[in-house]
Protein backbone atom coordinates (compact mmCIF):
# COMPACT_ATOMS: atom_id res chain seq x y z
CA UNK A 1 0.00 0.00 0.00
CA UNK A 2 2.84 2.38 0.92
CA UNK A 3 4.58 1.46 -2.75
CA UNK A 4 0.80 2.27 -4.42
CA UNK A 5 0.38 6.01 -1.93
CA UNK A 6 4.06 6.91 -2.47
CA UNK A 7 3.82 6.43 -6.56
CA UNK A 8 0.77 8.28 -7.11
CA UNK A 9 0.77 12.80 -6.75
CA UNK A 10 -2.64 13.17 -5.73
CA UNK A 11 -3.83 12.78 -1.92
CA UNK A 12 -6.72 10.95 -0.39
CA UNK A 13 -6.58 8.10 -3.10
CA UNK A 14 -6.47 5.18 -1.07
CA UNK A 15 -8.98 4.74 2.15
CA UNK A 16 -8.64 2.06 3.84
CA UNK A 17 -10.45 0.91 6.95
CA UNK A 18 -10.28 -1.56 9.97
CA UNK A 19 -10.94 -1.03 13.94
CA UNK A 20 -7.69 -1.48 14.99
CA UNK A 21 -6.47 1.21 16.88
CA UNK A 22 -3.33 1.69 14.58
CA UNK A 23 -1.02 2.93 18.03
CA UNK A 24 -1.38 -0.05 19.53
CA UNK A 25 -0.69 -2.33 17.34
CA UNK A 26 3.33 -4.60 17.82
CA UNK A 27 5.76 -4.84 14.97
CA UNK A 28 4.71 -1.95 12.68
CA UNK A 29 8.67 -0.72 11.41
CA UNK A 30 7.10 1.78 9.08
CA UNK A 31 6.12 5.52 11.19
CA UNK A 32 3.53 6.24 7.83
CA UNK A 33 4.17 9.61 8.64
CA UNK A 34 2.91 11.76 6.20
CA UNK A 35 0.15 8.56 4.77
CA UNK A 36 -1.85 7.81 7.55
CA UNK A 37 -4.93 9.82 9.33
CA UNK A 38 -6.39 7.51 11.97
CA UNK A 39 -10.27 8.72 12.54
CA UNK A 40 -12.17 7.71 15.62
CA UNK A 41 -15.82 7.14 15.23
CA UNK A 42 -18.67 6.39 17.55
CA UNK A 43 -20.25 3.03 18.07
CA UNK A 44 -22.85 2.12 15.55
CA UNK A 45 -26.35 2.98 16.78
CA UNK A 46 -28.99 0.63 17.68
CA UNK A 47 -30.76 1.39 14.59
CA UNK A 48 -27.56 0.65 12.23
CA UNK A 49 -26.81 -2.18 13.98
CA UNK A 50 -30.10 -3.68 13.30
CA UNK A 51 -29.83 -2.29 9.55
CA UNK A 52 -32.21 0.48 9.71
CA UNK A 53 -29.53 3.03 10.17
CA UNK A 54 -30.71 4.47 6.70
CA UNK A 55 -33.90 5.48 8.31
CA UNK A 56 -32.56 7.42 11.21
CA UNK A 57 -33.46 10.95 11.68
CA UNK A 58 -29.96 12.73 12.11
CA UNK A 59 -29.62 14.76 15.03
CA UNK A 60 -30.25 18.05 14.64
CA UNK A 61 -29.75 20.59 17.72
CA UNK A 62 -33.19 22.98 18.08
CA UNK A 63 -32.74 26.49 17.05
CA UNK A 64 -33.21 27.64 21.16
CA UNK A 65 -30.41 24.86 22.33
CA UNK A 66 -27.95 26.76 19.70
CA UNK A 67 -28.92 29.95 20.49
CA UNK A 68 -27.51 29.08 23.88
CA UNK A 69 -24.30 28.05 22.95
CA UNK A 70 -21.34 30.50 23.67
CA UNK A 71 -18.85 29.75 20.35
CA UNK A 72 -15.26 30.23 21.64
CA UNK A 73 -13.11 32.78 19.72
CA UNK A 74 -10.07 30.96 17.69
CA UNK A 75 -7.07 32.19 20.93
CA UNK A 76 -9.63 30.81 23.37
CA UNK A 77 -10.04 27.56 21.95
CA UNK A 78 -5.95 27.13 20.92
CA UNK A 79 -6.03 27.82 24.88
CA UNK A 80 -7.91 25.40 26.13
CA UNK A 81 -6.35 22.70 23.62
CA UNK A 82 -2.99 23.96 25.14
CA UNK A 83 -4.22 23.53 28.70
CA UNK A 84 -5.41 20.10 28.31
CA UNK A 85 -2.10 18.87 26.51
CA UNK A 86 -0.42 20.46 29.75
CA UNK A 87 -2.19 18.73 32.03
CA UNK A 88 -2.35 15.53 30.76
CA UNK A 89 1.57 15.50 30.04
CA UNK A 90 1.35 16.49 33.82
CA UNK A 91 -0.74 13.35 35.13
CA UNK A 92 1.27 11.07 33.00
CA UNK A 93 4.78 12.88 35.03
CA UNK A 94 2.56 12.38 38.28
CA UNK A 95 1.41 8.73 37.86
CA UNK A 96 4.91 8.00 36.53
CA UNK A 97 6.63 9.42 39.81
CA UNK A 98 3.94 7.99 42.05
CA UNK A 99 5.04 4.42 40.66
CA UNK A 100 8.48 5.18 41.23
CA UNK A 101 7.88 6.45 44.53
CA UNK A 102 5.64 3.20 45.31
CA UNK A 103 8.29 0.85 44.31
CA UNK A 104 11.38 2.72 46.35
CA UNK A 105 9.20 2.36 49.44
CA UNK A 106 8.34 -1.48 48.97
CA UNK A 107 12.32 -1.55 47.94
CA UNK A 108 13.16 0.25 51.59
CA UNK A 109 10.02 -0.40 53.74
CA UNK A 110 10.23 -3.82 55.62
Amino acid sequence: MKAEVNGRPETGQIWATGSQKFALMKGISESLAGRLIPLEFMPLSIDERTGHGLGQTPYLPSPVLVSKLRIPDTNEAWRFIYLLRRLSKSAKSTARLLTFLRSEHSRIAP
